[in-house]
C-alpha cells in the first residue's frame, strides 16, 4: 500500500499500516473491559481478586438501571408523538443500530417514521444500497442531506492524526442538520440509534437528540439477529467499531500510524459497551490492528470534494418523480423520497 494520498482539494495523507500491542508493555488491561493503565486520567482497584478499572467497579456496585431507560422511552414516546404527519424523525446513518432503531420504531411501535440521512461523504455503496432497500422494504419515508462541508472536516481532522469522530462529527455536520430537520418538521426531539445513554438518560436535553436504542440495550449479536429478515448486509468495507461510516477506520489507522498507539477516545468507546455487555471483549480486541484495504482509500479519494454529483444522481435515482436536486456548487442538498406507501395515499 502507497504511504502517500492525494486527495482532491486537499494535500497528501501520510500513513502507515502498523500493528500496535494491547495493552502496551508494561501496562495492565481491566479485567472486564479493554481499558487499561496507559491512560494516566483512569483509575484501578482490586475487586474479588481481580484488578479493574474504576468504571467498571462502579458499574458492579451500581448496575446500569435499564428499566428506568426503558420507561424514559416510554415517557418520551407519548410526549411527542403525533401533532404532524411523522411521530418522529430518525437520524438514520444506514449502520445496524440505526436499522435496528427503523425497525422497532415502525414493527414494534407502530409509529409514522421519517428516516433521515446526512450524506457526509464517508459512506460506501453497500451503505448506500442499505439504506434505500430497508427504507423502502419497511414503507419509511426518507430524507437525503447532502453536507458538503462534512468532508472537509473529517479529512481534515484525519489529516491531523488525533481526532475521530465524537465531537468533531457532532459539531461539523450533526447538530446543525439535526436541527434543521426539527424545524422543517416542527418535531421537539431526534431519534438516534445510538446505544449508550446520554448521561443518566436516553435524552440531551440541550440538543433534544434522544439515544432510542440505549432504551432497549441490546448485545450487538442480538441487534444483528434482528435485522435478518431485512435486506441489509454488513458492509465489508468498514474497519473497527463502526457498521455505516467509513472515517472511523482511516482515523483507527492514521492514529496509529501517528502516535504507535490505540487512540484513547476508541478505547474508551470500546470499554463502556463491553462493560455493559453490548460488545464481546475478545472480539473488539481483534479489531483494533484491522488495517484499511488499499481499495478503501481509492474510494475515499474518489469521494472527497466538492459538491459530488455521483452522490445525488443516486439519490434522484431513489426520488423517482419526487423532486431534482439543486445544481451548481450549493453547500446542502436536502430532499424526501417518499415510500410507496405514502405515494398511495
Amino acid at each position: 500500500m502507497s504511504n502517500e494520498l492525494t486527495f482532491k482539494h486537499e494535500s497528501a495523507l501520510k500513513h502507515e499500516v502498523v500493528s500496535v500491542a494491547h495493552p502496551p508493555p508494561g501496562e495492565t488491561m481491566c479485567g472486564i473491559c479493554i481499558d487499561s493503565t496507559a491512560r494516566p486520567d483512569v483509575d484501578f482497584e482490586l475487586v474479588d481478586g481481580k484488578r479493574i478499572c474504576a468504571a467498571c467497579a462502579k458499574e458492579l456496585r451500581n448496575p446500569l438501571d435499564r428499566q428506568a431507560l426503558h420507561a424514559e422511552w416510554l415517557e418520551i414516546m407519548e410526549r411527542e408523538r403525533g401533532g404532524t404527519d411523522y411521530d418522529f424523525i430518525l437520524a438514520y446513518s444506514g449502520g445496524a443500530d440505526s436499522t435496528a432503531a427503523l425497525k422497532l420504531l415502525v414493527k414494534e411501535y407502530k409509529l409514522r417514521v421519517l428516516a433521515f440521512t446526512v450524506d457526509n461523504g464517508m459512506k460506501s455503496p453497500q451503505i448506500w444500497k442499505n439504506i434505500g432497500d430497508v427504507t423502502r422494504h419497511l414503507s419509511v419515508d426518507w430524507h437525503y442531506i447532502h453536507d458538503a462541508t462534512a468532508p472537509g472536516a473529517i479529512v481534515g481532522a484525519l489529516k491531523e492524526g488525533d481526532k475521530i469522530c465524537g465531537d468533531l462529527c457532532w459539531k461539523a455536520w450533526k447538530q446543525p442538520n439535526f436541527d434543521r430537520m426539527m424545524r422543517i418538521f416542527q418535531k421537539n426531539v431526534v431519534l438516534t440509534g445510538l446505544e449508550m445513554p446520554l448521561g443518566k438518560g436516553i435524552m440531551n436535553t440541550t440538543y433534544k437528540v434522544v439515544a432510542f436504542m440505549a432504551a432497549h440495550m441490546w448485545p450487538k449479536a442480538e441487534v444483528f439477529e434482528y435485522l435478518a429478515d431485512l435486506p441489509w448486509q454488513a458492509p465489508e468495507w468498514v474497519q473497527g467499531f463502526d457498521t455505516d461510516c467509513l472515517g472511523g477506520g482511516f482515523g483507527l489507522e492514521l492514529y496509529r500510524s501517528k502516535h504507535r498507539r490505540h487512540a484513547p477516545a476508541v478505547i474508551q468507546f470500546i470499554s463502556e459497551r463491553v462493560r455493559r455487555g453490548l460488545l464481546d471483549r475478545d472480539e473488539e480486541l481483534a479489531k483494533l490492528n484491522v488495517p484499511v484495504r488499499e481499495a478503501e482509500w481509492e474510494f475515499l479519494e474518489s469521494r472527497v470534494g466538492p459538491v459530488r454529483q455521483e452522490a445525488r444522481a443516486h439519490f434522484l435515482e431513489m426520488a423517482g418523480s419526487a423532486g431534482s436536486a439543486a445544481s451548481g456548487a450549493q453547500p446542502l442538498v436536502s430532499l424526501r423520497v417518499p415510500s410507496k406507501a405514502s405515494k398511495a395515499t
